[in-house]
């Protein structure tokens, strides 16, 4: 009888209003809305202060910062919309009609700020808003998330080392990875935590926020396939339905596509348009990877074979060992899958900021795993939290990050 009662709690749950507002409707942990308060006022403060008092050459260069140059010069919100965000902004202010290159980009964010800006009426106010929410609710399921595997001081100190990631300051700025961290771990939350149908509503949208939804959908794949050869009981019409969620949100990717251009892969021909030279077909040849790590660096920070980013590559593998120790597969697999495709893809340029992606895992990990050298882990984060300043203080400055 107990043993019946153990496989019926293990069964997916179907969707209710409870599930769904289950976290949602608590009230907000102080603990968890102190550390989040107190990350973001450190950095919104350090981007402004940077562009304040050390940008003296903004004037010059409003390109890779507004979308289309017309506003006020001084604007405070102007470090927040470099590089990527003019291209988000863009297609929330004129849709995919013109700039090609801007098809590059994922259609979940845009469209939430063109429908926040219908309410809140400035572009910049609702991009803003839009991830000061997407932020704090990425933290809120995350730490969540994170209590299921460990304690609830430990949970709070992942949380703070997640947020001390040299990259992290990208939840803040105009970009979507707050929206697909929240994405990514609202799916994790409850198709791992709660075995519920509730994950395919997130299975669904990941595929529309960014490109790394295929690597979680891998992910998952290769996790069902370990199960199974280790003859583990799989739910296999719970985990068809999620991954058949992910295929059934890249065709919707493909469908707005082909309304919005007329050509369903526009988007990802437009990925071949930027010069970082990414490739899947590079993913399945490790001579391409090597052969870029051990190629000379063009700068410190450069679009491609930056110094910087060889560096965070080979942190991000020597972290392997880290979340192995960790004992937890998908974790694991998902590392894995969020750092090498995104590492072997190109000539580099980017990953520091791509690797904010996986970051969260480690996080999990490092608590996990090494909790009892738990001085090297402050000491850890502090460094990376100063770090951060630095990366978040270039950014503010129109300089190369990520």
């Amino acid at each position: 009888m107990a043993r019946k009662r153990k496989k019926e709690q293990t069964k997916p749950r179907p969707v209710s209003l409870d599930a769904v507002m289950q976290p949602a409707v608590t009230v907000p942990d102080k603990g968890l809305l102190t550390i989040f308060i107190v990350a973001k006022v450190l950095i919104v403060s350090t981007l402004i202060l940077a562009f304040s008092h050390f940008d003296d050459l903004h004037r010059f260069n409003l390109w890779n910062r507004w979308h289309s140059g017309e506003t006020e010069l001084d604007a405070f919100y102007l470090p927040f919309s470099n590089w990527d965000a003019q291209h988000y902004l863009l297609l929330a202010d004129r849709g995919y009609e013109n700039h090609p290159h801007s098809h590059a980009f994922f259609p979940l964010y845009p469209a939430l700020i063109a429908v926040v800006r219908v309410v809140l009426r400035d572009i910049y106010v609702s991009a803003f808003t839009l991830n000061v929410i997407f932020s704090y609710l990425f933290c809120h399921v995350f730490y969540h998330y994170g209590r299921h595997f460990l304690p609830v001081r430990t949970a709070y100190h992942a949380l703070i080392l997640l947020l001390c990631y040299p990259t992290a300051f990208y939840l803040t700025v105009l970009y979507s990875e707050a929206l697909f961290l929240f994405l990514l771990f609202g799916f994790l939350y409850f198709y791992e935590v709660k075995k519920s149908y509730l994950s395919l509503l997130f299975a669904l949208l990941l595929p529309l926020a960014r490109g790394q939804a295929v690597f979680v959908a891998a992910a998952l794949t290769i996790v069902l396939a370990i199960r199974f050869f280790r003859g583990k009981s799989i739910d296999c019409r719970y985990e068809a339905c999620n991954l058949a969620t992910f295929v059934a949100g890249g065709l919707l990717y493909l469908g707005i596509f082909q309304v919005m251009t007329g050509d369903a892969f526009s988007g990802i021909k437009a990925q071949g348009t930027f010069v970082f030279g990414n490739s899947l077909t590079n993913i399945m040849n490790p001579g391409h990877f090597i052969n870029y790590l051990l190629s000379e660096t063009k700068g410190v920070f450069s679009y491609t074979h930056s110094l910087v980013d060889k560096l965070f590559v080979i942190a991000a593998l020597l972290c392997i060992g880290i979340v192995v120790k960790a004992k937890k597969p998908l974790w694991l697999v998902l590392y894995v899958i969020l750092i090498y495709p995104v590492a072997a893809m190109g000539a580099g340029g980017s990953f520091s900021r791509l690797s904010l992606i996986a970051a969260p895992v480690l996080a999990l990990a490092v608590w996990t795993a090494c909790a009892r050298y738990e001085k090297v882990i402050y000491a850890a984060g502090s460094v990376c939290l100063v770090v951060q300043l630095y990366f978040a203080g270039r950014f503010a400055l129109n300089l190369w990050v990520g």
